[in-house]
């Protein structure tokens, strides 16, 4: 494409694929009050229903689908960064100023994950591998990988749901290595008795990615999760109900 030339519906941008949805019918704009009596509307965006994983880790720290499902299961809170313009500011005579974009910044480049331990530590002992992949804390130099990004970097996703699971955000963010091993989550009182969670920083490279297409494949996992919830309640009602072999009935069949 030519310098100058009318960019629109380039490819390039994958949020110009984003189409805001119609303003509903029936909406009380006054008192923002959305109702049912409408054809077709909004519903409101509430917090709670978000989902970290990780589709790619490296090979030294990943065992099979493992890690990156015990990562998934354990994360309870996320916080992540927004992306803000700089303006270039410009100012005239008698102080009046005007602007135009300048660069486009991040509040930050690290991800804070906050995770649930379990009686053996599966998110110490991940993290701790995959920070001593880094450097070897012994040595001070890496002895585990070679100096090559693909072998201690991976890819984060994180999105965000309705409460009935429909994936209404998602951003991927790449080139992800934790920065914290943190020992001091086990010291403590004997007078205090409390749940031990590890909170990670993560870095990442450069900007997180979306898409719809993103969004899809974010989807399919959740998807996959809320089947393997619902395997799972099954399964318990079949338990409770003595249609397994997993438990003797000790009631005996009902008449």
């Amino acid at each position: 494409m030519a310098a100058g030339a009318d960019k629109h519906n380039s490819q390039m941008n994958p949020f110009m694929a984003f189409t805001p949805p119609a303003s509903p019918e029936g909406i009380d704009t006054f008192r923002k009050f959305f109702g049912t009596n409408r054809q077709a509307g909004w519903d409101p965006m509430i917090g709670g229903y978000g989902m970290v994983y990780f589709p790619e880790l490296p090979v030294h720290v990943a065992s099979g689908s493992t890690t990156a499902h015990t990562l998934m299961s354990l994360a309870v809170m996320t916080n992540i960064p927004s992306i803000r313009v700089e303006a270039v500011e410009y100012e005239g005579r008698d102080g009046g100023k005007w602007y135009v974009p300048g660069k486009l910044g991040m509040s930050g480049n690290t991800i804070t994950v906050k995770f649930w331990e379990m009686a053996g530590l599966p998110i110490y002992k991940i993290i701790s591998k995959w920070v001593t992949l880094l450097r070897n804390p012994h040595a001070g130099f890496m002895t585990d990988v070679n100096w090559n990004q693909s072998a201690y970097k991976g890819r984060m996703v994180y999105c965000s749901c309705t409460p009935d699971m429909r994936v209404q955000f998602a951003k991927c963010y790449a080139g992800v290595m934790p920065l914290d091993i943190k020992d001091e989550i086990f010291g403590g009182e004997i007078t205090t008795q409390d749940k031990i969670e590890f909170e990670c920083e993560f870095q990442f490279d450069h900007y997180p990615y979306t898409s719809p297409d993103l969004i899809s494949a974010a989807q399919a996992q959740v998807d996959s999760m809320v089947s393997q919830v619902e395997d799972n309640i099954s399964s318990e009602l079949a338990t409770c109900t003595g249609q397994t072999a997993n438990m003797t009935n000790p009631v005996g069949p009902q008449e």
